[in-house]
């Protein structure tokens, strides 16, 4: 089932995947974009978005290079360690969410060639996804290309070599405990060496383990933000296991270029009243 919601000059159209793709797509997001010139700031995530844009291209600034900006209509990002800042122009488009095992199997190339990057989808498989593009854009309404996707997408997913069972489970567990499962009981759990853990997630995920238990640990604090539960920063803290509010705190300046206060006022107003 479809679902619509409208926020800040942005129309959003949800809906989940083919089920045998559970795992590896989150979900799709067809978009209608009206805002000029506004921007947002990204933070990481743990999914690897591909966007297909049509109108306006979207601007992209890594804060690490402020001065400059990519503008693409049709790209892919992986895993990130830092934000990254998009200039939005009037446009419409869909957005799939892969899970990381699930873009790697889609793409065909090591997920540590998006880190921190996004490339365009024929730089990933040149013509069939220019054909894919063109298919969307010709499509009569949002539900046709959602059927669209889960055709394409299963074709190259039924094609692929299968995942590593012992990423996939180690994925799984670092999602399921928040990102606070050690990684060395991991690794000793696979039988395999530390060493050996972060060359399989580097290629698979995009990010070594600890990158990735700091990224989703993040997210679990952002979510718990969210929710609208009363909390006072403790709790937060003890809730997304982090050692104290400083930590708390060195995570969100690297993660969100801001102070969760900062993070609360732009994107929650009505919960500013949390304190630093």
């Amino acid at each position: 089932m479809d679902s619509t919601d409208r926020l800040d000059g942005l129309e959003l159209i949800t809906r989940a995947p083919h089920p045998r793709l559970r795992g590896l797509v989150r979900g799709y997001e067809g978009y209608v974009e009206t805002a000029t010139a506004l921007r947002r700031q990204q933070v990481p995530g743990d999914i690897v978005p591909l966007i297909i844009s049509y109108g306006e291209p979207v601007g992209l600034i890594d804060p690490r290079r402020p001065g400059e900006m990519d503008r693409r209509n049709v790209f892919v990002a992986g895993l990130s360690d830092t934000y990254v800042v998009t200039e939005s122009s009037p446009s419409y488009g869909v957005q799939i969410n892969f899970t990381p095992i699930g873009a790697r199997m889609f793409l065909g190339i090591p997920m540590s060639e998006l880190t921190n990057r996004t490339i365009g989808l024929d730089d990933a498989f040149g013509a069939e996804g220019a054909r894919l593009v063109e298919r969307l854009h010709g499509a009569r309404d949002w539900e046709k290309r959602f059927a669209m996707l889960d055709a394409a997408i299963l074709t190259r997913i039924d094609a692929a070599p299968p995942p590593s069972e012992a990423v996939v489970l180690a994925w799984y567990r670092l999602n399921r405990s928040g990102g606070k499962a050690s990684i060395a009981s991991l690794a000793e759990e696979l039988g395999w060496s530390g060493k050996h853990l972060i060359a399989q997630f580097r290629d698979q995920v995009g990010l070594a383990p600890k990158t990735a238990a700091r990224v989703i640990r993040f997210n679990a604090a952002i979510r718990r933000l969210r929710s609208g539960v009363s909390l006072d920063w403790a709790d937060v803290v003890a809730e997304c296991g982090y050692y104290d509010q400083a930590h708390l705190l060195r995570e969100f300046r690297e993660f969100a270029g801001m102070t969760p206060r900062e993070f609360l006022r732009g994107q929650l107003p009505r919960m500013a009243a949390f304190s630093d």
